[in-house]
């Protein structure tokens, strides 16, 4: 939490694509990680897609936000 202004900030986001119905199937979590591979692929080559075109949130695959040191920190 940032203490002057009182925001948290997420580690990961949820998101489906939107071509899914549940999300919950292989079928479905296939799409959204294809889909999403795609897109930090483009992105990488600066020819993105807004996200929101593709991708709802709040749904089953979760888009983990990197952080420095992490993995040293986790147990397990």
């Amino acid at each position: 939490m940032y203490p002057m202004i009182g925001i948290i900030i997420p580690r990961f986001l949820r998101v489906n694509h939107r071509g899914t119905y549940t999300g919950v199937t292989d079928r479905d979590r296939v799409l959204t990680v294809a889909s999403i591979a795609g897109y930090v692929k483009d992105f990488e080559a600066d020819e993105m897609e807004i996200f929101s075109d593709k991708f709802r949130t709040q749904d089953h695959m979760a888009l983990l936000r990197a952080v420095d040191g992490l993995l040293d920190l986790r147990c397990g």
